[in-house]
């Protein structure tokens, strides 16, 4: 079960993801490369990030949420495996009515 930190930052969590334990933040856009929307650390580095920009809203965000947790989980994974699985997931999920609630 994901967990926030501590100090209840709203834009940082941890969770286990393949047994691991990740740190997944929610950055400002000019924390990350223009040419992505969030980013996934390797499993066997010493603090695990994935990292989503704050601005990905809605079906948008949940699926580059699962996408980046599917590097996680499958970090050989090739990248149309992880796209196709990631985007079929979250239209099933955004199907059944699953949405973004603020803590």
């Amino acid at each position: 079960m994901a967990k926030r930190k501590q100090k209840q930052d709203p834009n940082a969590l941890t969770t286990k993801l393949g047994g691991k334990e990740w740190h997944i933040k929610f950055v400002r856009s000019r924390e990350i490369p223009s040419d992505r929307w969030g980013d996934c650390g390797h499993p066997e580095d010493p603090k695990p990030t994935i990292r989503v920009r704050r601005a990905v809203e809605g079906k948008n965000r949940m699926d580059l949420i699962i996408h980046e947790a599917l590097h996680a989980i499958y970090p050989d994974e090739t990248e149309e495996m992880v796209n196709r699985s990631a985007t079929e997931i979250a239209n099933l999920l955004w199907a059944c009515g699953y949405r973004r609630v603020e803590l």
